[in-house]
């Protein structure tokens, strides 16, 4: 008998007839699988289907014919096949992969094999961790499996060891398999790469290093050395720089002292190709890189003159009178004595050999002419040239003119201000001498008596006159001449013109603004004014402007200002005020500026009327007449209707006064033609009236030219000609009835009379071009 099975099926093979007894599941009571209890098989061999994967079943046969049947064969033990699953995740791979079919109990092998660059994490049989391994067997396989593999990147640690003054970065750690790792190696200040061991192997004084597809472990390491800087140091014959050449290390300071010989001395030195001139010791702060440093010396010149002299030069105090002078001049480098030669009527006290020394003055100094002081100094290169100083028995200049801070005493007579006077020291001067007018000046030294006696302040009394302050300046010797300077009590001037209106009429109460009157103003002056009688809201008395309105009634009178100032009062301005009535208003110049059917006419003064303060103007109104604008001013517009009008316009200045004579200007206009009304514009002055001729001329005034029409019944000739305002002739003439003629273009601005005469029929009109 044998069997085959597979996952779901079972094959029972048998010699001739067989029956299957029973298949039932492994580990129970039997079971018969359905279908499969006492089979009879009518062949050798049977499959069976409805199994369980990865199942052990058990079977029986029996052979039989037709007359018998066999004992049970044996009970014959298989199994069902079972499946293997495997999976493995990134970076690496199983083997096989998928799901693998194992029958019979057989095994089944595994390969577990990561990527490059990795190993493998963990495997997992059945869920449960196998560890790190590389290979697993599935051995008598009878149940489903599964197996899985992960994996994780290698890295390999970079050791990084730096020295001393120096940094290698970064620093210590992992490096993933496979990848690039560069590493920067960078001295502190002042120091430099000694050397870079990579992997125990030297690389030399490298800055950087890079570990290309890292695979395994690594070490780098670095030291450093502190940077040094050559000093070149050159000194020339006769002196010597110390200390000489060599190096000094970065940063630090490095001081040369350069000594002349004995009686040399210090040409220049050069630093790095810069001459720092005739020094004796340069320091070279925070070294940086490599320096020079050399110097020059020669001889010393001629030993130098002594001086200058410190010490009083004018004696004439000390004359006589046993004080000690000291004299001393700057010491010498080099010298080793100084010789003194002092006048023969002074006495050495101490000093001879030094550069100082004490003397005495006697009392012959002033009558002797050897007045010198001299000296010598002495060293073992030489001796310097002699200097002679000179003493002197000073008498005291006379003072520089005198300053004062201000000129005028004025504001300050009488009062406690005070003016202060000041002059330059003089020469050899100890003190000085004010004077001023006895009785009525205090004065006082606000920096102290003496030498310091330069300024004073003075104050003056009400008393004081014109006259002088002196000063003069003093020593023991003598005193100087007197310096004086004059000092002028001056009354105000009288002041100036008033300023202010004559005419009191636009000022006179109850109607009148008040009148402002006012002289120039003089700093320190205050003013004093009589106004006229009985004015009213009088203000500004002190000032140098005052108002006030005239009282109702006023005809004449005058105002009058003195000034004053602390010297006195001055003399009385005075102006006299008075009443004007308005002057005539001039002739009235008349412009028409509007034709029939609404003509309208401007009626016009050449300028406002003296002292006046508006103009009245009348108009015909009985005739229609309408004063359209310019009530109280030089000019109104009038507008006129189309009938006739015969009239006057007059013209009256007025003021707070009265009222001036009046001026007059007749008005006399022929009725408009009903089939011409609006067409032009005329001012007509007729020598013969006529109502067939009408002359029209638009736009007037113009700025370009003027448009003539002439409308006329009449069948003569129409001559036409243009006039100045003094009556001469600039153009002639012909025109047509009703045509229109253009004329002006050529004219210049102003006023002019255009006259269009028809037979005996004249009409004149007065034209205006801007």
């Amino acid at each position: 008998m044998t069997s085959n099975t597979s996952v779901s099926n079972a094959t029972v093979a048998a010699t001739g007839s067989s029956r299957i007894d029973d298949i039932v599941v492994s580990g129970n009571a039997p079971l018969f699988v359905s279908g499969y209890d006492n089979l009879s098989v009518n062949g050798l061999s049977q499959s069976v289907t409805g199994l369980s994967a990865a199942t052990t079943y058990y079977y029986r046969v029996r052979a039989f014919s037709t007359n018998s049947t066999s004992a049970n064969s044996n009970t014959i033990t298989t199994a069902t096949c079972a499946d293997i699953v495997a999976s493995s995740g990134a970076n690496g791979s199983i083997s096989p992969a998928g799901t693998t079919t194992v029958c019979a109990a057989g095994s089944q092998t595994y390969t577990i094999t990561p990527d490059a660059c990795y190993s493998v994490a963990d495997v997992l049989v059945d869920g449960v961790s196998q560890g790190a391994i590389t290979s697993y067997t599935f051995s008598n396989v009878i149940a489903n499996h599964t197996i899985s593999a992960s994996f994780v990147l290698n890295t390999y640690a970079v050791t990084v060891t730096s020295g001393a003054n120096g940094n290698i970065t970064p620093g210590t750690g992992n490096v993933n398999c496979g990848d690039n790792a560069t590493y920067t190696i960078t001295p502190d200040a002042c120091y430099s790469i000694s050397d870079v061991i990579v992997d125990g192997i030297s690389q030399g004084a490298i800055t950087s290093y890079t570990f290309t597809n890292v695979q395994a472990a690594h070490s780098i390491s670095a030291t450093f050395v502190q940077n040094t800087f050559a000093i070149s140091v050159t000194a020339g014959a006769n002196g010597s720089i110390t200390p000489g050449s060599g190096n000094v290390n970065c940063g630090d300071n490095a001081t040369y002292t350069i000594t002349p010989d004995a009686c040399y001395h210090v040409v220049d030195v050069i630093v790095d190709g810069v001459s720092q001139g005739a020094i004796t010791s340069y320091t070279f702060t925070n070294v940086q890189a490599a320096h020079s440093i050399s110097a020059t010396f020669a001889i010393n010149a001629p030993f130098p003159t002594p001086g200058p002299l410190s010490g009083p030069i004018n004696v004439c105090p000390y004359i006589g009178t046993g004080t000690q002078l000291t004299y001393s001049v700057p010491a010498i480098q080099g010298a080793t004595s100084y010789a003194w030669i002092i006048p023969p009527t002074c006495t050495l006290v101490s000093g001879q050999g030094t550069n100082t020394i004490v003397l005495t003055v006697g009392a012959g100094f002033i009558a002797n002419a050897n007045k010198q002081i001299r000296v010598t100094a002495l060293s073992s290169c030489g001796n310097s040239p002699q200097v002679i100083f000179y003493l002197l028995a000073q008498l005291p200049t006379t003072p520089a003119p005198i300053v004062a801070s201000t000129t005028n005493v004025c504001p300050s007579i009488g009062t406690l201000v005070s003016i202060t006077y000041t002059i330059p020291k003089v020469a050899a001067a100890t003190s000085y001498n004010w004077a001023a007018q006895a009785g009525t000046t205090t004065i006082t030294h606000p920096n102290g008596l003496g030498v310091n006696d330069t300024t004073v302040t003075v104050t003056f009394s009400a008393g004081f006159t014109t006259s002088a302050i002196t000063v003069s300046a003093t020593n023991d010797c003598n005193t100087s001449g007197t310096r004086s300077l004059l000092i002028t009590r001056n009354n105000p001037a009288t002041p100036g013109l008033v300023s202010g209106p004559t005419n009191a009429c636009e000022f006179i109460a109850p109607g009148g603004t008040p009148a402002t009157y006012s002289v120039a103003n003089i700093a320190g002056n205050t003013y004093t004014w009589t106004p006229v009688p009985s004015a009213i809201g009088f203000t500004g008395q002190g000032t140098n402007s005052i108002s006030f309105t005239f009282p109702n009634g006023f005809t004449t009178g005058s105002i009058s200002v003195t000034a004053t100032n602390g010297c006195g009062t001055s003399g009385v301005r005075t102006l006299s005020i008075g009443k004007l009535n308005p002057a005539t208003p001039s002739v009235i110049d008349v412009i028409q500026t509007g034709v029939c059917p609404n003509r309208v006419f401007t009626y016009s003064l050449s300028g406002t009327p003296a002292n006046s303060t508006s103009v009245q103007w009348t108009v015909p109104t009985g005739a229609g007449a309408v004063l359209v604008s310019g009530q109280g001013s030089n000019s109104i517009t009038v507008s006129y209707p189309a009938t006739a009008v015969a009239g006057s316009v007059t013209a009256q200045a007025i003021n707070n006064c009265g009222a001036s004579v009046i001026r007059v200007s007749d008005v006399k206009l022929a009725a408009c033609p009903p089939e011409f009304a609006g067409k032009g514009t005329t001012q007509q002055v007729s020598s013969t009236p006529a109502t067939d001729l009408n002359v029209m001329v638009s736009p007037n005034p113009t700025t370009t030219d003027f448009k003539l029409q002439v409308i006329t019944a009449g069948k003569e000739t129409i001559s036409v000609r243009l006039l100045d305002l003094q009556g001469r002739t600039l153009k002639t003439t012909r025109v047509l009835p009703y045509a229109s003629t253009n004329i002006g273009s050529d004219l210049k601005a102003g006023a002019y009379f255009l006259e269009v005469t028809q037979g005996k029929t004249v009409k004149t009109t007065r034209v205006v071009k801007f």
